[in-house]
């Protein structure tokens, strides 16, 4: 097939051509989103970046674009949820016209053995953690950002919970601390961060007038100084936090929309678990501060008690031009080659994690 469907026409497609070439060269302008880019790219296996998103485009005309949907949609599998103004009736119609339109299509999803899994690298568990030191790709971003992100381990209802309660528990301190009264930057924070069944904590720092190794240096100070304060922690305080975190997961949700989308993203994770929260707010009743305390100096802190801790941390820097020149960190190269730069070293932690993934986590 040369040509597109009825009813579209060549204007149509060059439009929506360009419209996604923009975006992929948007992409991650600012400092802020392009640390996070990068820390999923280090992370999950076939992330590609825009700029090489964009490269693969370059050359796309109609024929081509035709030639790849029809090898690819003879695979493509159709996962749909209903909701709104549908009953039974209107559910199993709309199922059958998608189905009929499928056979009709040659298409063979549906089949599980069709179905593709997203893979997940293994941070390396090692004492001297993986850094990146990269460029905006904005050679006019003022900002520095700074991602330390923890990998913990493949998901698991406990797991979870504590890694919630942790980042619960710290998010207000690390920015009270590190944004109000020290102004370190105008973004701090931390939350938890689940990739497709591995459980992982990022904290962050977009600042434009401290270093990336000030704020990595002030972080991993900050997790230490508040091992103490997690010691000393009266008990109506942690259960305050435990109530207030396990309230917030059992909150009903404001709109249709807002369930429907809950509902999708377990879709799209491929968990189905519709009860995720309420599990959630079980495990977190029976979480005491020692479990809370003794995950916190395994995943976290680089000595496990007396003992040197290997930890699955990465770091990853963007600089941006209020660092300074090249002497003081600030990675300096023309804009053609940055693009290349930051691929490069990307596929720098892959080779360090030796292509280790954590496997297929679901089915």
């Amino acid at each position: 097939m040369k040509s597109l469907p009825d009813g579209i026409n060549d204007d149509r497609f060059d439009a929506c051509l360009e419209t996604l070439k923009r975006a992929y060269r948007n992409d991650s302008l600012k400092a802020k989103s392009q640390v996070s880019t990068i820390r999923l790219q280090c992370i999950r296996k076939n992330l590609w970046s825009a700029p090489s998103k964009l490269e693969a485009l370059n050359e796309i005309t109609i024929t081509k674009f035709n030639s790849v949907l029809d090898e690819n949609l003879k695979y493509t599998s159709v996962e749909a949820f209903l909701h709104g103004n549908f009953n039974e009736e209107n559910a199993s119609l709309a199922e059958s016209i998608i189905v009929d339109a499928m056979k009709s299509s040659s298409m063979k999803g549906g089949l599980r053995k069709y179905w593709p899994y997203r893979e997940v690298f293994k941070v390396p568990c090692i004492e001297n953690n993986l850094s990146l030191v990269l460029p905006s790709k904005n050679f006019q971003e003022p900002n520095t950002s700074v991602e330390v992100y923890f990998q913990i381990s493949k998901d698991d209802a406990k797991t979870r919970a504590i890694i919630d309660l942790i980042n619960h528990i710290l998010y207000e301190p690390m920015y009270d601390q590190l944004r109000t009264k020290e102004q370190f930057g105008y973004d701090v924070g931390c939350g938890s961060r689940w990739t497709f069944g591995v459980i992982g904590t990022c904290f962050k720092v977009t600042t434009s007038n401290k270093s990336a190794d000030e704020i990595i240096s002030r972080i991993e100070k900050f997790l230490q100084d508040y091992r103490n304060d997690l010691e000393n922690m009266p008990k109506e305080e942690y259960l305050g936090k435990v109530i207030g975190l396990a309230k917030s997961k059992l909150l009903m949700n404001d709109s249709l929309e807002e369930e429907c989308s809950s509902f999708w993203d377990k879709i799209i994770e491929r968990t189905y678990n519709w009860e995720e929260n309420l599990e959630d707010a079980i495990q977190l009743r029976g979480l005491t501060k020692a479990d809370v305390i003794e995950a916190y100096e395994k995943y976290f802190l680089p000595m496990h008690g007396s003992i040197a801790n290997k930890r699955r941390r990465l770091v990853i820097q963007v600089i941006g031009v209020n660092e300074g020149p090249a002497s003081d960190n600030r990675p300096v190269m023309s804009p053609d080659i940055v693009t290349a730069f930051i691929d490069d070293t990307v596929k720098s932690v892959h080779e360090s994690s030796r292509y280790q993934t954590w496997g297929k986590l679901f089915s």
